[in-house]
């Protein structure tokens, strides 16, 4: 089952998780977040706020970009951002933060055991933070 909402306008992202991994890249079209059978997943923003929790789907929303939201066995939490978005915060307890391939004006990572993997970034400001994880950088 997917649901679709539309969000235009948009400026900041959250995702939020405690055990899966969270992988962020780059899409000119829609906005894809896949969630495994138990997803912990918050995205908020000036205008945007969609939550997804245990099986059961809330998707509150005041304005339009594409987002669609799925159920998946991975274990992975897997989200495109469209290039209006400008600030990005990504949180997780024990899952990997990755992100690739991204124009931002803002990044925030924060990880207490995952670690944190930031690929072809391209950001004014970069916040990244981890407890017991790894962080790794990888220059574009």
């Amino acid at each position: 089952m997917i649901e679709e909402v539309d969000i235009k306008g948009a400026k900041k992202a959250v995702l939020e998780s405690v055990s899966w991994d969270i992988k962020i890249k780059r899409s000119d079209r829609r906005m894809v977040i896949k969630s495994p059978r138990r997803p912990e997943i918050k995205l908020k923003g000036e205008e945007i706020r969609i939550i997804v929790k245990s099986l059961k789907t809330e998707l509150p929303f005041f304005n339009t970009f594409n987002v669609s939201v799925e159920k998946s066995e991975e274990g992975l939490l897997e989200a495109e951002i469209p290039s209006g978005i400008l600030f990005l915060e990504i949180n997780t307890v024990s899952g990997d933060a990755t992100c690739e391939d991204l124009s931002l004006k803002n990044i925030k990572s924060v990880s207490v055991s995952g670690s944190i993997e930031i690929d072809k970034i391209s950001s004014r400001e970069a916040f990244f933070r981890t407890l017991s994880g790894d962080i790794r950088i990888n220059s574009s």
